[in-house]
């Protein structure tokens, strides 16, 4: 009899630890809200190192944005052609977990009017360095601005939720 109720005491116990483990890995969630300024002619990422709940947000990368010659064109032209610039952000992960993260990024100009507007949600895997998650990845006829607009572009925000993927 005693031998049985140590051996359920040492399996509780065991199981109790088990589940004290799994609680420490469950990542915690995060949220980051920031407007960055757009970087000068010839940049194309902002450099962040920001922690959002388990992961750090290492940059913004910038792509096809639109050539000075194009937008004066435009703007001289008050014409109605579309440019379409992409917005990834670059996420590492140090746990050994899935991570979940939703992505909203836009260009605004300087009081906050946003031009474009773009989200996706992802996944960033364990032990990730530079995942990328790309917000605004093509899709032309969804993600556009006006090309005439791009001059009053002055920030990059984002707004980037972070949680477990269960």
């Amino acid at each position: 009899m005693t031998l049985r109720s140590g051996a359920f005491l040492l399996v509780v116990g065991l199981g109790l630890s088990v589940v004290a483990v799994r609680a420490e890995e469950e990542p915690k969630a995060g949220s980051l809200d920031k407007t960055f300024a757009l970087p000068t002619e010839g940049e194309d990422v902002i450099r962040v190192k920001v922690k959002v709940g388990p992961l750090v947000i290492n940059e913004i990368v910038l792509n096809n944005l639109p050539r000075k010659d194009e937008v004066k064109e435009a703007v001289a032209n008050n014409s109605d052609d579309k440019c379409r610039p992409k917005i990834a952000v670059v996420f590492s992960n140090p746990t050994p977990l899935k991570v979940k993260v939703k992505v909203v990024a836009s260009f605004e100009g300087a009081t906050g009017i946003s031009y474009m507007s773009c989200d996706r949600k992802d996944n960033v895997k364990p032990s990730a360095d530079e995942n990328r998650t790309d917000a605004c990845f093509g899709l032309g006829a969804l993600t556009h601005m006006q090309l005439r607009d791009w001059p009053k572009v002055k920030n990059v925000h984002i707004v980037v939720n972070v949680s477990a993927d269960h």
